[in-house]
């Protein structure tokens, strides 16, 4: 499985001294995005990074409000690299549309397959 850790450019303060979570100030909006991936188990990253991973050539995510649909640059299916590219690409928008933007949830757990044929994206934290 691949490790996708998020990273927020956004000002946030922390929660309590006694705890580790921080939040955003109400109406900030992210600059920025980012993200680091790893896989741990693969002797050869790259390979996988670069082979395609999901064989369709369009997906939607959903966080149950917005959704965003990504087509594939080859028309045949995305890459791992890609689909990182898309979960990130979804998360900025979809965290910038609410009043308080989620900076705190940025690992990555999975995909869960929805019945509509979408998919939710779950983070830990």
């Amino acid at each position: 499985m691949i490790q996708l850790t998020l990273k927020a450019d956004i000002p946030q303060v922390q929660v309590s001294p006694l705890c580790l979570n921080k939040m955003t100030v109400p109406g900030t909006k992210l600059k920025g995005l980012t993200y680091t991936a790893k896989i741990p188990t693969w002797d050869d990253e790259n390979e996988l990074f670069n082979k395609i991973v999901y064989p369709k050539p369009f997906i939607v995510f959903t966080d149950n409000t917005y959704f965003s649909l990504f087509c594939a640059k080859n028309k045949e299916g995305f890459t791992a690299r890609e689909l990182c590219d898309c979960i990130r690409d979804h998360e900025f928008d979809v965290r910038n549309k609410y009043e308080t933007v989620d900076a705190h949830n940025r690992f990555f757990e999975g995909l869960y397959y929805r019945p509509d044929g979408s998919f939710s994206i779950d983070w830990g934290s």
